[in-house]
């Protein structure tokens, strides 16, 4: 990573009206190919007419390919109603959105010692990582690291908030993946739907070979210590994912796999639950694995789980398959 740092700081505080505000340490909205960036600063987006907004300490929305890249210091963002809805909107400690019309490749990024607040889809990395459409498309996350960090998602029924990522896979194919990556040190508070490394991921191949060390995580929906929900199934996610938005496709399953994953959690705690029509709780490592979906070789070390609904060491609500797994825990 490059060691010259360069201190941004932006601030969007405009009332006007606009369609989608992007904003970034380095820009609003990029495309190709971007490396060897480093961001140190405060990055503050406010939304409050807009109807998408993505903002994230590297990008806002960005597209291709994006390595050896650092953030540290804060991400903020203020939106409207419509734009903290599970749309094109999310925010990041590196990027805010990743376009679902490229193939995206996020590898080799560190976000440390960062702050990061939205009240929408919020993840320590990217906050919404939605997939491509095409074949063979999708987005790649490949050892990138976030540590020593703040992770919050302060309000909204449609909220996703992550470790790693907010939001993995709405629209398009399966193909999108995470392999090698860490979430260490870090304090995780969501609102709807909350873990440790994702906090939903729909549409998904692979998500190999990662861990998250020395975490708490606290939500009001489904809370885990790797993935939230996992997984395309209405059982475990609410038809409002997909209400009056005429180009979201029909969920569809995608036969993802989860392995060789680690967690290691002082604190999981489900606070309040505000569902009362969908299967909620706390896992170990997933709060709901949906169907047609696997977990193989993972494992769950948590400290404390507390629920106010379902719970489970490992996985709070399974429709799944899972295999060889491991799980030491203190259920409250």
């Amino acid at each position: 990573l490059p060691q010259q740092s360069t201190d941004f700081i932006f601030s969007i505080l405009s009332e006007e009206y606009g369609f989608i505000k992007c904003v970034g340490g380095i820009a609003g909205s990029a495309g190709g190919k971007i490396t060897d960036c480093f961001v140190e600063g405060i990055i503050c987006a406010s939304a409050t007419t807009a109807d998408y907004c993505c903002c994230g300490g590297l990008i806002g929305s960005a597209s291709g390919d994006i390595s050896n890249c650092k953030f540290s210091g804060s991400v903020f963002s203020e939106m409207s109603d419509n734009a903290s809805y599970f749309n094109q909107s999310g925010t990041g400690g590196l990027i805010g959105c990743l376009s679902y019309y490229a193939k995206n490749r996020i590898s080799n990024c560190l976000v440390e010692n960062a702050v990061i607040e939205g009240n929408s889809i919020v993840g320590g990395l990217v906050g919404n990582s939605d997939s491509s459409y095409g074949d063979d498309d999708g987005d790649d996350c490949i050892g990138c690291v976030v540590k020593n960090s703040s992770i919050k998602s302060k309000s909204g029924e449609f909220s996703c908030c992550g470790g790693l990522i907010g939001v993995l896979g709405l629209y398009g194919d399966c193909d999108n993946t995470i392999n090698n990556c860490i979430v260490e040190n870090c304090n995780i508070t969501g609102y709807a739907y909350t873990g440790g490394l994702v906090g939903v991921a729909l549409k998904f191949k692979s998500i190999e070979n990662s861990n998250v060390n020395n975490v708490s995580i606290e939500g009001q929906g489904c809370v885990a210590g790797l993935v939230g929900i996992l997984g395309c199934d209405f059982d475990c996610v609410p038809l409002f994912f997909y209400d009056n938005s005429y180009y979201y496709d029909i969920p569809y399953d995608c036969n993802g796999i989860v392995s060789n994953c680690s967690v290691t959690a002082n604190k999981l705690l489900e606070s309040n639950s505000i569902f009362n029509d969908i299967d909620t709780g706390v896992g170990g490592l997933v709060g709901c694995n949906s169907k047609n979906t696997k977990i193989v070789g993972c494992f769950a070390k948590i400290k404390s789980i507390e629920s106010n609904g379902e719970a489970g060491g490992f996985v709070a609500y399974n429709e799944g398959d899972i295999e060889n797994a491991t799980t030491l825990v203190r259920m409250m």
